[in-house]
């Protein structure tokens, strides 16, 4: 299946908005307010593409380096990740969270190993209306793209083409 860019998926959901609003005022079930928005970016990160095994998610993701000491415990078998941050605005006001997970997990079709990195920006409308969570939806996304370069290794920058 093609993969669904943000833009074609955020004016899918401004016009379902739009659509759902619509059909409230016809029927007088009240204003629709929305009080929470989320987007979300899931990357199924697959073994042989920089790193072989789950404990080595040091390969993938920066900062996940756990150092063995030399005296019982041997490598890990598989590392975890979960991460939050507070997201700002350009104005440093908080706008939510952006919470970032890293799970072992296998491929259906073949149980091939790979990484579930996932990336959800959690937080209020930036402003009443469609427009607020839409500004919502692209703050988050920008912290989910920046995001996701900032998290991940020089190494995997390489692999994955991107500059």
């Amino acid at each position: 299946a093609t993969y669904p860019r943000y833009s074609h998926v955020r004016s899918q959901f401004e016009k379902g908005f739009r659509a759902f609003t619509s059909f409230a005022e016809e029927n007088q079930l009240g204003e629709v307010s929305p009080l929470r928005c989320e987007v979300s970016y899931v990357n199924h990160l697959p073994a042989g593409e920089g790193w072989e095994k789950f404990g080595e998610l040091h390969k993938v993701l920066s900062g996940c380096s756990f150092v063995r000491p030399s005296t019982f415990l041997p490598e890990a078998e598989e590392i975890r990740l979960l991460r939050r941050f507070a997201m700002r605005d350009d104005t440093r006001q908080f706008r939510g969270r952006l919470t970032v997970s890293a799970n072992p997990a296998f491929r259906k079709p073949d149980k091939h190993p790979l990484v579930v990195l996932t990336l959800t920006a959690r937080g209020a409308p930036i402003s009443p209306g469609i427009e607020g969570v839409l500004g919502f939806f692209d703050l988050g996304r920008e912290w989910i793209v920046r995001g996701f370069v900032d998290l991940t290794t020089e190494e995997m920058h390489r692999i994955w083409g991107l500059k």
